[in-house]
């Protein structure tokens, strides 16, 4: 696998190239596919409404994520936790306190 950290592709910055090559390093296959947030990858070449979802225990648009809040017994940002696919855990949440922490600090002192 080959990582090129200094270059971006040009139809959206987080994206990811796929060459699949033979024994003789012939190119046999290659597909750009692109994370365009909310848990969703679009295939170069694909109109975005023609995204792939990725795996996710909840779905929804718009005021629904209330509603499945609700319906799930969740809070926001578990709701929205595990829409993108992250594990909210002790650790995560400790982090984000301390970013928390550092940004009013900063706020305090006027940068």
């Amino acid at each position: 696998m080959l990582w090129h950290k200094d270059k971006t592709l040009a139809a959206h910055s987080n994206g990811m190239r796929f060459t699949a090559f033979d024994a003789d390093d012939a190119v046999l296959a290659t597909q750009v596919y692109f994370s365009i947030g909310g848990g969703f990858i679009l295939r170069e070449g694909k109109a975005q409404g023609e995204s792939c979802e990725a795996s996710s225990l909840f779905v929804f648009e718009r005021d629904e994520l209330l509603k499945i809040g609700t319906t799930e017994g969740c809070d926001l940002g578990d709701c929205a936790g595990e829409r993108e696919g992250l594990a909210y855990g002790a650790e995560i949440r400790a982090h984000v306190a301390r970013i928390w922490s550092v940004m009013q600090e900063c706020v305090k002192r006027g940068w």
